[in-house]
């Protein structure tokens, strides 16, 4: 599938006119989510029951979670497509995550470090989002992403930290906006 989607992909790309322009944004996203398909399968490949012990798969899978870490939106891409990327990957992160707690449980070996890598993936995802909405003027929607923080379990300290440094600095923004208020949040999220 993701070879007929590329060659699909391609043979769309030879139509269009030869200097990029916004005509072009649709086919480079379609072209993203086909490689985070691929690298997804991956991912899934390396979470097989007689792959998880290998560390040929625990390095490709890393690599691959790596790859998702460096690969994120600027402040001028469009927040729908990146929604369904962060979606999609955030899906991928807690297969890990189930994986390795799967694995460690049931075979009581140290798995559960690996298992971590999906958490801290999944809360950076998260707080990037959160971050790039916030400077795309869309509070409501970075507050509501990093709300979404709380959903994974043994989010790291780290993450935690950087969750509240953006809400505070949503509130902020707001505040310039709205009024002191909206300061008065940031500053009890702070406090708590």
């Amino acid at each position: 599938m993701v070879d007929l989607a590329s060659s699909q992909a391609i043979k769309e790309w030879k139509r269009i006119p030869r200097i990029v322009s916004h005509i072009h944004t649709p086919l480079l996203q379609a072209a993203q989510q086909i490689i985070e398909l691929q690298e997804a399968a991956q991912v899934h490949q390396s979470l097989q029951p007689t792959n998880i012990g290998r560390s040929n798969s625990l390095h490709d899978m890393k690599a691959i979670v790596k790859t998702w870490r460096n690969r994120l939106p600027m402040t001028s891409d469009d927040l729908s497509h990146w929604s369904d990327i962060f979606t999609w990957r955030h899906h991928h992160y807690q297969a890990i995550v189930h994986a390795y707690d799967t694995a460690s449980a049931s075979q009581q070996d140290p798995n559960s470090t690996h298992a971590m890598l999906g958490v801290h993936a999944s809360a950076s995802a998260i707080i990037h989002y959160g971050k790039v909405a916030r400077k795309h003027g869309q509070i409501n929607s970075a507050l509501d992403s990093l709300s979404r923080i709380h959903s994974i379990p043994s989010v790291p300290i780290v993450d935690c930290f950087q969750k509240i440094r953006q809400q505070v600095k949503c509130y902020l923004q707001m505040a310039a906006v709205m009024g002191k208020n909206e300061c008065m949040q940031g500053l009890e999220v702070i406090e708590s």
